[in-house]
């Protein structure tokens, strides 16, 4: 089964035929496979002026929502 959430920079939100924001003030995505094959954005990092000096690690974020995903899919 493919990952229900997945983390996508902007070129790759691009080419999989997203719509998203602007490249510098949104550089990430995380995006959500929906069961009719379409994606959308769910969150994305604003890269906010005060903020650009430290590295985000989004990394947590997608095992973290296919945990719970499966966890809620699982209990019904």
């Amino acid at each position: 089964m493919a990952e229900r959430f997945q983390l996508m920079n902007y070129d790759e939100a691009k080419a999989a035929g997203i719509e998203v924001w602007n490249r510098d003030e949104y550089p990430l995505f995380v995006v959500e496979n929906l069961p009719d094959g379409r994606k959308r954005v769910v969150g994305s990092d604003g890269g906010e002026p005060e903020d650009q000096r430290l590295s985000r690690d989004w990394e947590w974020v997608v095992p973290a929502l296919n945990a719970a995903y499966e966890a809620g899919r699982t209990a019904q």
